[in-house]
């Protein structure tokens, strides 16, 4: 399973991917990642809430989940973000083994 969490917007516009991947996550971490999906339901198929209308200076986040085979892709603006997803995005960001890459505005 891989989720990445690409951050776009907000006051400087630049575009961070940060990515865990259960190749590079100890056994405890790969667990936590896919229950952590579970809770967030970005991977069973449900339809994403709306992603609200974006504001300036706020940021939106794209998840897309990968696991056998299937790519689930959702969209949120920054102030309609579920509790669920805001918690796999803020784990992802911060489990030991992530990776991240940053890119200037408007690429």
């Amino acid at each position: 399973m891989r989720v990445s969490v690409t951050r776009g917007g907000g006051f400087g516009g630049l575009v961070r991917t940060t990515t865990a991947d259960t190749e590079w996550l100890s056994p405890g971490d790969r667990q936590e990642m896919q229950a952590l999906v579970r809770r967030s339901g970005l991977a069973d198929g449900r339809p994403a809430p709306e992603a609200g209308k974006p504001e300036p200076d706020r940021f939106t986040y794209t998840v897309t989940v990968e696991d056998q085979g299937r790519r689930h892709v959702a969209t949120f603006a920054e102030q309609s973000l579920p509790g669920e997803v805001r918690d796999l995005i803020s784990w992802v960001s911060r489990v030991h083994g992530h990776k991240d890459s940053v890119e200037p505005p408007g690429r």
